[in-house]
């Protein structure tokens, strides 16, 4: 096995900055998705977020039987 040329380099370079520029847009789309998807709960939180109101509940009380 001999040593790589520099034309052979250069391809493996180029491969792998195409490679990064692949991984940079999955990153930017997951992103995108990841910051959609807190804005979501965020309204589905605000939505079902209610008071809970205990009031109507009875303490025990003693009964002398």
């Amino acid at each position: 096995m001999g040593q790589k040329t520099e034309e052979q380099f250069k391809k493996e370079i180029e491969q792998l900055q195409s490679e990064i520029e692949e991984l940079k847009s999955g990153i930017e789309a997951l992103t995108a998705k990841n910051k959609e998807l807190i804005t979501e709960k965020r309204k589905l939180q605000a939505k079902y977020q209610e008071t809970v109101s205990y009031t109507h509940l009875t303490l025990p009380t003693k009964r002398i039987v």
